[in-house]
């Protein structure tokens, strides 16, 4: 994948509304400060569950490149599951890089033929994960890196979501990748403050500069 992208949507969670019976969809403020601190010259906006009606919105937006963000386990919001279920088929069909962040990480696997297995000591935590010589060739990472983790499942078996490029301590899979492909996933959560996968590598994967084109008054958080 060498094409760099334009405009990036990011899915949502569901959430409930305090006081009303009014399902929403939200996206974690941290999101739009890291990606107007990292990736300034991309164009994104927030993705609404629409489930079928998704491709058409994306199409309407021309979008070019995809994050699924984090929150609910795989197959615990059946309209966001049915909405990047979409999202993916149009990905596939057209092109276009996906980043995955902890559940959509976890969904990338999964669509690659991958499986899920409860995993201890990985919520809420600050772990040490080692970028493996498959990072190094595709996203020049290299060396070992502090993350913040919030997942209870980790990745088991193979996936033709791509190949391993990160481990933690304890040998689960913590990042893979596939730059042909136009797969990135990761089970940490990079726009959490300090995290270790440093906003290069996402740039690198989306095909832009490693450092942003425009300059911003914010210091960058890695």
């Amino acid at each position: 994948m060498k094409r760099c992208v334009s405009r990036i949507g990011i899915t949502m969670r569901e959430a409930s509304a305090t006081d009303y019976h009014e399902p929403r969809d939200a996206l974690a403020r941290d999101w739009g400060t890291w990606m107007t601190r990292n990736l300034p010259e991309v164009a994104w906006l927030p993705v609404p569950n629409l489930t079928e009606g998704i491709v058409r919105f994306a199409e309407q937006w021309q979008l070019d490149g995809l994050i699924l963000s984090g929150g609910e386990d795989p197959g615990g919001a059946p309209v966001r599951d049915r909405t990047e279920a979409c999202l993916l088929d149009a990905a596939e069909a057209r092109g276009w890089p996906v980043l995955g962040v902890c559940r959509g990480a976890q969904l990338l696997w999964q669509r690659g033929g991958g499986q899920l297995v409860p995993v201890p000591g990985h919520v809420d935590c600050r772990s040490e994960v080692r970028w493996t010589e498959g990072a190094r060739t595709a996203l020049d990472m290299a060396g070992v890196a502090e993350v913040r983790c919030y997942h209870r499942f980790g990745l088991a078996g193979s996936s033709d979501a791509g190949e391993p490029w990160a481990y933690a301590k304890d040998g689960t899979l913590e990042a893979f990748g596939n730059m042909a492909l136009g797969r990135f996933g990761l089970l940490w959560h990079p726009e959490r403050g300090a995290a270790g996968c440093s906003a290069g590598a996402v740039r690198r994967f989306f095909g832009l500069s490693d450092r942003p084109l425009i300059r911003t008054d914010e210091p960058h958080s890695d």
